[in-house]
């Protein structure tokens, strides 16, 4: 049994991208109402290595818990897509926004598309 914790809400989705890492390793996806996007890192044997956290928090500030109750909540993550080569994550807000994200990379920074009105 791999127990993941982190998440600060109820998780919405999860999923494995296809295809391996360079190292072998295999990569989780969890989204979050917790407004997080969890990029988890898993060994062939099952273990857990590393995992990245990206925020729907559009400042790229680092992302705590705390930070967020009440009113400052937020946007809830519920679904999401992944580039064939698992290099992009594209994700779907509670706020009508779709944010992409590029893995492995320092920058957690999305990049935001605005357009849904329903």
């Amino acid at each position: 049994l791999l127990v993941l914790p982190g998440h600060s809400n109820i998780i919405s989705r999860i999923m494995f991208t296809s295809g391996l890492n360079d190292d072998l390793s295999h990569n989780l996806i969890s989204l979050g109402l917790d407004g997080t996007t969890r990029v988890w890192k898993i060994s062939m044997e099952g273990q857990y290595m590393s995992n990245q956290v990206y925020s729907t928090d559009d400042t790229g500030a680092v992302y705590d818990p705390r930070n967020y109750t009440g009113r400052n909540k937020l946007p809830e993550v519920l679904c999401a897509a992944v580039a064939p080569d698992g290099s992009w994550v594209a994700t779907g807000c509670s706020d009508k926004m779709v944010r992409m994200y590029m893995t492995g990379k320092q920058t957690k920074r999305a990049i935001r598309y605005i357009g849904h009105n329903d």
